[in-house]
């Protein structure tokens, strides 16, 4: 997280917390009851000038609406920017729902600025960040042969109609059996000869067992870590650290309306948004090119330029 907020140029630290459960196997009310014990537990080491949870997987604007209240419970005060990711209602930004997956989107077209490739994807994962970019780059014109979720993945060569899948995946739970596909397998997906592959899932699912069929020409990483340091890919990869930082980018708006009391409309964020994770692609790019090194440790040279600015030893 550190190194993402220096790609993107924000004034955030980072760090990753969260509590061990499935929680499919709790009950609304327990996953309360978690989230506000978990409140507790680290309250006194957060805060607005501190320290600002945000969400990540299995949490969503419910669980950090939850956080938000506890925490201003405890404080004896209403502390809105202490926690990012909250419901609108809550004081959360619009278009914080979606960033993750419209940055990465943005991301992906600067790319193909760059590499002239089909807009064709298959994306592992449907769930915020995948299920969202799916959609954003089907409206947008690109062609979706394939999706997946932890149960398994479906194709349709000639696109799949995604509004389609998505009322179909609420219905069941699951994009699997989706009447104008065939099912397949993550691993199947994985090795799919596609232009652009976007990993939405979890972490290490390209490792050096795998990675020698992987066919795809770009890959984008929505996840945090989807691709092990031991992949030996050809692919262009658009490191993580660049592709799924709009959404800590719009955690940042948030806590910024937050402090000051101001509500942004759903276009300025996109347009801030889009300015800001453009930017940051074309100083990676541009070191890419300069120092003659893959995407990634680009990213990372231009984030440690960044904090070794502003260390404080």
């Amino acid at each position: 997280m550190t190194f993402k907020n220096a790609v993107i140029d924000i004034p955030y630290g980072g760090g990753k917390g969260g509590v061990q459960i499935n929680p499919e196997k709790y009950s609304e009310r327990e996953l309360e009851d978690i989230s506000r014990a978990y409140i507790r537990a680290i309250y006194e080491v957060i805060g607005e000038k501190k320290d600002i949870p945000a969400p990540d997987v299995n949490t969503s604007s419910r669980e950090m609406d939850w956080m938000y209240d506890e925490y201003s419970k405890l404080v004896g005060k209403d502390t809105k920017a202490v926690i990012t990711g909250k419901s609108v209602a809550k004081g959360g930004s619009l278009g914080r729902d979606t960033a993750t997956a419209r940055g990465a989107y943005f991301i992906t077209e600067k790319a193909l600025e760059k590499i002239k490739l089909n807009k064709e994807v298959a994306i592992q994962g449907a769930g915020n960040a995948g299920g969202n970019y799916a959609r954003i780059c089907y409206e947008n014109g690109y062609k979706i042969i394939a999706i997946s979720d932890k149960k398994g993945g479906i194709i349709n060569k000639q696109g799949l109609d995604i509004k389609k899948v998505e009322e179909y995946n609420k219905k069941t739970g699951s994009v699997v059996g989706f009447q104008d596909a065939k099912d397949i397998t993550n691993d199947e997906l994985l090795a799919l000869d596609v232009d652009i592959l976007a990993l939405a899932a979890l972490e290490d699912q390209i490792t050096e067992k795998n990675y020698e069929k992987v066919k795809a020409k770009l890959i984008i990483e929505l996840a945090n870590g989807p691709i092990s340091s031991k992949a030996n890919l050809k692919a262009e990869i658009m490191p993580d650290i660049l592709a799924n930082s709009g959404g800590v980018l719009v955690s940042y708006f948030e806590w910024v309306q937050n402090l000051n009391n101001e509500k942004w409309s759903a276009e300025k964020v996109d347009k801030m948004l889009k300015e800001k994770m453009e930017r940051a692609f074309d100083e990676v790019y541009s070191i890419k090119e300069k120092e003659n090194v893959d995407m990634r440790t680009a990213a990372y040279i231009l984030a440690l330029k960044r904090l070794e600015k502003e260390a404080k030893f």
